[in-house]
């Protein structure tokens, strides 16, 4: 007998602790209220429609129904979750209804438990809010700009508005995070924001998202929500590298900051920066960037509290950022340049949206529309000479607000030289069964001075620079191609270089005295 009740017992102990049934049946988050669903890629019905429901019935799941009525209606309220953000949501939507404005009494019941009834907020003032129009999504990387435009409100008045800004799985559906958007006062008197940078940590590399951007009218300040609209933004899918024509963008400043030689950072945080600063004066401090305000002249302003500072170009016009004179410019440009966006504000008085207009050493252009965060920019043998901010034109406005931080300027970790594999010959055959030696000229020029590489470094095709009897490197100093610049002319055993039949290049690499590694390539014809 006494094994019989022992083993009841832990039957009973076992089914108090099955998930969902130790819990007690709870309601809360209720909500009501009438939306304008525009269209979506997630089926959800478009058009005027009622919602209600509660943010979190626990014990979710089956066995857990609800059920909101109001007036001798009743309507069921369907699981519905959206996790992480919602994983125990109910409810219910329908088409409006004027007759159904009153609060609903939701209850639910999971076995012989019930919760409720919970009394809903009514609709004390409905109103069909009208849709954002002409959402867009900017930038490339984890922080980019979303924007909208605001439609007509005339004639139509709204209690408290608020918009808010909703992180949604592109593919699964899933609500990820949702985040208030600032709202602006102009003279004391409420403007809605046009854009809003989604804030850090909220996306990841690899993962597709559409923004739900809900425009809602408050019961009052800070209370539930009667009257709201929802647009959806285009799919956005953020890129730490995208590649362009002749040029590569970063939306990773650890990715753009590892291709570059010898960098240069501005943090604004130099003793000299300030308020209304000359293009000359701000330009002088680091030396390493010319700025130049490109709507109000000689109007440059670092801005911030004691620390972490930013640049706008008296933060009300556009900017041109050159780098044609500084210690990592090669020919009047630079392998890299990028910064971090550090505000963009758009409202009733900014009505555009920034752009980086980038020119490259060739003169040619590229318009990227900015977002927040980093953006960074390579551009190869072209160079880049300046990025403009302001309209994708590359024209002046004063209806930008943009404020930018942490310019990094650079080199290239690879530079970049001209060689001449058997000077004077062309094609340039090589038989490989030779046992004689392949002679190649590194070309000197009046930026790239041959005298600073280490000739023991230099390798062709993997093979090392060849010695002599008595081991001195196969190398000497002469102007092959009367440029009137040094050029270094160096050999390598054809028996080592690590060539076969169909190759068509052959690549020098090396390393200059002060570290920076180069490389060259030129034409070959392998023959037997």
């Amino acid at each position: 007998m006494r094994k019989i009740i022992l083993a009841l017992g832990i039957l009973v102990l076992a089914f108090a602790v099955i998930p969902g049934w130790a819990d007690a049946l709870t309601i809360s988050g209720i909500f009501h209220f009438r939306d304008n669903i525009g269209p979506n890629p997630f089926g959800l019905p478009e058009g005027d429609v009622h919602i209600v429901g509660a943010v979190t019935i626990t014990p979710s799941g089956t066995p857990t129904t609800a059920l909101a009525a109001q007036s001798g209606t009743q309507t069921p309220l369907t699981f519905q979750p959206q996790p992480p953000l919602f994983p125990d949501q109910y409810l219910a939507r329908f088409p409006f209804d004027p007759t159904l404005t009153g609060a609903w009494a939701i209850s639910a019941a999971r076995g012989p438990e019930t919760a409720g009834p919970v009394l809903t907020n009514d609709i004390p003032s409905p109103k069909l809010v009208p849709l954002l129009e002409n959402v867009q999504v900017s930038g490339i990387g984890l922080m980019p700009l979303i924007t909208w435009d605001v439609p007509d409100l005339t004639g139509l008045t709204l209690a408290t508005t608020r918009i808010r800004i909703r992180v949604i799985d592109a593919t699964t559906g899933e609500s990820l995070s949702q985040f208030t958007v600032f709202t602006q006062f102009l003279g004391g008197v409420q403007e809605l924001t046009k854009s809003m940078i989604v804030p850090a940590g909220l996306l990841e590399y690899g993962r597709s998202y559409v923004f739900r951007i809900l425009f809602e009218d408050l019961i009052g300040p800070n209370g539930a929500i009667q009257n709201r609209s929802s647009s959806f933004s285009p799919a956005y899918t953020p890129a730490a590298v995208r590649a362009g024509d002749g040029f590569t963008l970063f939306g990773d400043r650890d990715l753009f900051e590892a291709q570059l030689g010898t960098r240069i950072v501005d943090d604004y945080e130099n003793p000299g920066y300030g308020f209304n600063l000359s293009d000359a004066d701000m330009t002088a401090i680091l030396g390493e960037t010319r700025y130049t305000a490109t709507q109000f002249a000689n109007l440059n302003s670092v801005v911030g509290g004691p620390t972490n500072h930013h640049y706008c170009a008296g933060c009300n016009g556009t900017f041109l950022l050159s780098f044609g004179e500084t210690s990592v410019s090669e020919g009047g440009t630079v392998f890299g340049a990028g910064f971090d966006t550090a505000r963009i504000v758009s409202n009733s008085r900014w009505t555009d949206y920034p752009s980086a207009v980038i020119t490259f050493g060739d003169g040619a252009t590229t318009s990227v529309r900015l977002g927040g965060g980093f953006i960074g920019v390579t551009a190869g043998e072209r160079g880049i000479r300046s990025i403009h901010v302001g309209l994708p034109d590359g024209s002046a406005t004063d209806t930008l607000y943009v404020e930018i931080d942490n310019v990094t300027i650079g080199n290239s970790a690879v530079l970049g030289v001209t060689i001449d594999i058997k000077p004077g010959a062309f094609p340039n055959t090589i038989n490989l069964k030779s046992e004689g030696r392949v002679p190649v000229a590194i070309l000197g020029t009046a930026t790239f001075d041959v005298r600073t590489l280490d000739p023991a470094t230099l390798t062709l095709a993997g093979a090392p620079i060849a010695r002599t009897p008595h081991d001195a490197l196969m190398a000497a100093i002469e102007d092959v191609n009367g440029d009137g610049h040094p050029d270094l002319i160096v050999h390598f055993e054809t028996a080592a270089l690590g060539l076969s039949h169909g190759d068509t290049e052959a690549a020098l690499d090396g390393v200059t005295l002060d570290g920076r590694q180069i490389r060259g390539v030129d034409s070959v014809v392998i023959v037997r």
